[in-house]
Protein backbone atom coordinates (compact mmCIF):
# COMPACT_ATOMS: atom_id res chain seq x y z
CA UNK A 1 0.00 0.00 0.00
CA UNK A 2 1.30 3.26 -0.59
CA UNK A 3 0.32 6.52 0.18
CA UNK A 4 0.70 9.17 -1.69
CA UNK A 5 0.38 13.51 -2.65
CA UNK A 6 -0.22 13.27 -6.51
CA UNK A 7 -0.53 17.11 -8.77
CA UNK A 8 -3.30 18.72 -9.84
CA UNK A 9 -4.16 21.05 -13.32
CA UNK A 10 -6.28 22.56 -14.51
CA UNK A 11 -6.86 24.93 -17.54
CA UNK A 12 -8.74 28.04 -18.08
CA UNK A 13 -7.81 32.02 -16.30
CA UNK A 14 -7.63 32.14 -12.78
CA UNK A 15 -7.03 35.28 -10.97
CA UNK A 16 -4.61 34.73 -8.39
CA UNK A 17 -7.02 35.49 -5.43
CA UNK A 18 -8.87 32.29 -6.09
CA UNK A 19 -6.43 29.90 -6.03
CA UNK A 20 -6.37 29.61 -2.27
CA UNK A 21 -9.96 28.63 -2.27
CA UNK A 22 -10.71 26.38 -4.97
CA UNK A 23 -10.36 22.90 -5.31
CA UNK A 24 -9.52 21.92 -8.69
CA UNK A 25 -6.14 23.41 -7.94
CA UNK A 26 -5.20 21.43 -4.78
CA UNK A 27 -3.15 18.09 -4.96
CA UNK A 28 -4.98 15.16 -4.65
CA UNK A 29 -4.37 12.68 -1.75
CA UNK A 30 -4.00 8.84 -3.22
CA UNK A 31 -4.08 5.57 -1.86
CA UNK A 32 -2.61 3.01 -4.25
CA UNK A 33 -2.62 -0.62 -3.57
CA UNK A 34 -0.44 -3.23 -5.85
CA UNK A 35 2.37 -5.22 -6.75
CA UNK A 36 5.95 -3.70 -6.40
CA UNK A 37 7.55 -4.76 -10.08
CA UNK A 38 9.88 -2.15 -9.82
CA UNK A 39 12.11 0.43 -7.93
CA UNK A 40 14.74 2.85 -7.92
CA UNK A 41 16.03 5.97 -5.76
CA UNK A 42 13.51 7.98 -8.23
CA UNK A 43 10.24 6.27 -8.34
CA UNK A 44 7.90 3.26 -7.01
CA UNK A 45 6.22 0.94 -9.98
CA UNK A 46 3.24 -0.57 -8.93
CA UNK A 47 1.02 -3.14 -10.62
CA UNK A 48 -2.14 -4.36 -10.41
CA UNK A 49 -1.58 -7.69 -12.07
CA UNK A 50 1.46 -9.73 -12.43
CA UNK A 51 2.15 -13.37 -13.85
CA UNK A 52 4.46 -15.86 -15.11
CA UNK A 53 3.80 -16.27 -19.32
CA UNK A 54 5.19 -20.07 -19.51
CA UNK A 55 5.02 -19.64 -23.17
CA UNK A 56 8.24 -16.74 -22.82
CA UNK A 57 9.22 -17.93 -19.55
CA UNK A 58 8.89 -13.97 -18.36
CA UNK A 59 7.38 -12.35 -15.56
CA UNK A 60 4.74 -9.72 -17.04
CA UNK A 61 2.75 -7.41 -15.36
CA UNK A 62 -0.23 -4.66 -16.30
CA UNK A 63 -1.84 -1.76 -15.11
CA UNK A 64 0.92 0.01 -13.69
CA UNK A 65 1.28 3.14 -11.79
CA UNK A 66 4.75 4.92 -11.56
CA UNK A 67 4.94 7.22 -8.43
CA UNK A 68 7.39 9.63 -7.49
CA UNK A 69 9.32 8.81 -4.68
CA UNK A 70 9.05 12.74 -3.51
CA UNK A 71 5.32 12.30 -3.85
CA UNK A 72 5.54 9.41 -1.16
CA UNK A 73 3.84 10.12 2.41
CA UNK A 74 3.81 6.22 3.43
CA UNK A 75 4.26 3.01 2.53
CA UNK A 76 2.78 -0.55 3.44
CA UNK A 77 3.96 -4.36 2.54
CA UNK A 78 0.68 -5.94 2.92
CA UNK A 79 2.01 -9.16 1.82
CA UNK A 80 4.99 -10.19 -0.24
CA UNK A 81 4.06 -12.07 -3.34
CA UNK A 82 5.67 -12.93 -6.46
CA UNK A 83 4.34 -16.00 -9.01
CA UNK A 84 7.40 -18.95 -9.47
CA UNK A 85 7.96 -20.83 -12.45
CA UNK A 86 4.93 -22.70 -12.01
CA UNK A 87 2.85 -19.41 -12.23
CA UNK A 88 1.42 -19.65 -8.75
CA UNK A 89 2.32 -16.74 -6.11
CA UNK A 90 5.04 -17.90 -3.63
CA UNK A 91 5.08 -16.08 -0.20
Amino acid sequence: MCEWIDAAASMGWVEDHELASSDTHKVQYCVSVGIRVYEDKDQLILAGTYGHNTSTGMNESNNRIAIPKGWIKQRKVLYDVRPNRAGTPSP
